[in-house]
């Protein structure tokens, strides 16, 4: 918008900047947003016993794994629990997701992340069940509330949006 003012555009002339510039942000906006609308299909509200189960889900186990990961590995727990909190609604199916997705990650990464998630797999109760069915189950309820998408985020093309140096102009005499 400041483009529109001659003082604003006459600055940015006299250091290089030209209708090609504009031209390359243009570009480059869409190299990294699209050029599509993805408007989400209105969804269907979730089963309120379907949330009801996922939310007593969520008030055991985070409080489960926040208590062991603080007591034996503080590191991981920053990690994995970062901006994550009991809550309701449509944002609970995506914070069980998220949490669900962080402990996962932990099989495949450091030494110390994969002790934590050893860790956690030992706090399924015995002999009623074990922690990866815990899991399984909660990753059920988040699929089954639906207000997670399982699309896959569109993929950009970082050499198109990575800087290149300019030619055009001398920084240096």
């Amino acid at each position: 918008m400041g483009l529109r003012r001659p003082r604003v555009a006459g600055a940015l002339h006299n250091h290089g900047f030209t209708q090609e510039t504009i031209d390359e942000g243009w570009a480059l906006l869409r190299a990294l947003v699209g050029e599509k609308l993805a408007a989400p299909a209105p969804a269907a509200r979730p089963d309120p016993a379907l949330l009801e189960r996922l939310d007593d889900w969520e008030n055991k186990w985070f409080v489960i794994a926040d208590a062991t990961l603080r007591r034996h590995q503080p590191e991981v727990a920053d990690a994995v629990l970062l901006y994550l909190s009991p809550t309701s609604g449509p944002e609970l199916a995506r914070s069980v997701a998220t949490f669900l997705d962080r402990v996962a990650a932990l099989e495949s990464a450091t030494d110390c992340e994969q002790q934590a998630h050893a860790l956690l797999l030992r706090r399924g109760p015995t002999p009623r069940g074990t922690t990866p069915a815990i899991i399984a189950r909660a990753q059920e309820y988040v699929d089954a509330t639906g207000a997670v998408s399982s699309e896959a985020p569109p993929v950009i093309d970082e050499a198109a949006i990575l800087p290149r140096p300019r030619r055009d102009v001398a920084l240096l005499p």
